[in-house]
């Protein structure tokens, strides 16, 4: 299962298609990577997709305490790096 560690959490992740231009698709509340897998099957023709699933959510870490939109961009941002 792919994994980036960002922000002392472990986030679930998947890579589609294999093109220079990238795409990235982040759930809302309650969301993770399953409810964009029509969309990445679409976009993955053209572009490389990302989609992960925010801490939280899904197959990513579940830490305790408050969890903001700040944390959640520079969640996207850390992985980004990775």
């Amino acid at each position: 299962m792919p994994r980036i560690r960002a922000n002392g959490v472990e986030l679930y992740y998947e890579l589609h298609g294999q093109n220079e231009e990238t795409v990235v698709f982040a759930n809302g509340v309650l969301g993770n990577t399953a409810g964009w897998l029509p969309q990445m099957h679409l976009f993955s023709k053209k572009y490389r997709v990302l989609l992960y699933d925010c801490r939280n959510q899904g197959r990513s870490d579940k830490p305790v305490g408050d969890c903001t939109l700040d944390l959640h961009a520079e969640d996207l941002s850390a992985s980004w790096q990775n």
